[in-house]
């Protein structure tokens, strides 16, 4: 929800793709952990390295949000620069 994805309605793997899609360099990551997930609740075949291997992915794919808020506090630094110096050149002229 936090990189307004998933809905009531929507299913998980839906909203995996939509995301490997808007962000196709995290393209099977998703997925993958996904599929680790489905198997540690359904299944018992998961071990040690797999475990840390996942949290390697999840741990990259979180970026995703960590990117999110630099970019809207950068949009916003920028602005603000934007407005106060251009506000002192119009005065200018």
């Amino acid at each position: 929800m936090e990189l307004g994805y998933s809905s009531e309605s929507s299913k998980l793997h839906n909203d995996l793709i939509k995301l490997e899609k808007d962000f196709p360099e995290y393209s099977g990551y998703f997925s993958a952990v996904k599929f680790l997930g489905n198997e540690a609740v359904h299944g018992s075949n998961i071990g040690k390295s797999d475990l840390l291997d996942s949290m390697e992915v999840l741990l990259h794919t979180l970026e995703l949000f960590d990117k999110k808020v630099v970019k809207q506090r950068l949009s916003e630094l920028a602005r603000n620069l934007e407005k106060k110096y251009d506000r002192k050149r119009k005065s200018i002229s």
